[in-house]
């Protein structure tokens, strides 16, 4: 990838961040973003199809988010929008998070569905 396309995309997440930052109160939270241009680390193993992942303890209110630029740069800017608030959501329930992270997942991709769709059927 390209210097001026990761610029294109890391400006795409810049845009989602000033959007949601007060709707979903992210000024509560220390929250490092980190750009990467390709795969990620999950869980220790490098995933292919992640297109971003969120570290968080909640304990001290920190939170790291990694993005996949070269995996974003394919997705549409409503598709982008929603890994963005589910990526979000995984900062704001993980210290519910009970053994596996599959409820967890789950509830994170309902909130990002219904925020994103409540945002768009209010005009933004």
């Amino acid at each position: 990838m390209t210097g001026k396309e990761s610029k294109r995309q890391i400006a795409r997440i810049k845009a989602l961040r000033k959007k949601w930052y007060s709707p979903l109160r992210l000024f509560e939270w220390d929250i490092t973003w980190k750009y990467v241009d390709g795969d990620l680390l999950v869980d220790g193993a490098l995933a292919e199809d992640a297109a971003a992942v969120a570290t968080v303890d909640w304990r001290y209110r920190h939170a790291t988010i990694q993005w996949n630029l070269r995996l974003i740069a394919a997705q549409s800017d409503d598709e982008l929008e929603r890994i963005f608030v589910h990526e979000v959501m995984h900062v704001q329930v993980n210290e519910m998070r009970e053994g596996d992270l599959h409820h967890e997942e789950r509830v994170c991709q309902t909130l990002a569905l219904c925020f994103t769709d409540m945002a768009r059927r209010l005009g933004d």
